[in-house]
């Protein structure tokens, strides 16, 4: 709760603030955090973090597709022994 009373009570300072700056305050702000963000961007935290999701990601997808292979062969069998133990029909 202290929280989201100190998130709320944030936001309406800064809207306040916003709300009374010059244009010209306003531009230094928004290349300010522009900068900042780029800083975050360009980090080499940043590219460690985006090459171990995607290794991660790629791993995911290995395992997921060799379940879906053993299910489908495992599915397959299951078939194949019905169709020969239940023998020819006649219709």
């Amino acid at each position: 709760m202290k929280f989201f009373l100190g998130l709320i009570i944030g936001a309406a300072a800064s809207g306040y603030l916003v709300n009374n700056m010059s244009a010209e305050q306003r531009r230094s702000l928004e290349v300010q955090i522009d900068k900042a963000g780029s800083k975050v961007k360009n980090s080499k935290v940043s590219e460690a973090v985006k090459d171990n999701v995607q290794q991660v990601a790629s791993d995911v997808a290995d395992v997921a597709a060799g379940k879906i292979d053993d299910v489908g062969d495992k599915a397959s069998e299951k078939i194949a022994d019905v169709s020969t133990t239940a023998g020819p029909t006649n219709t």
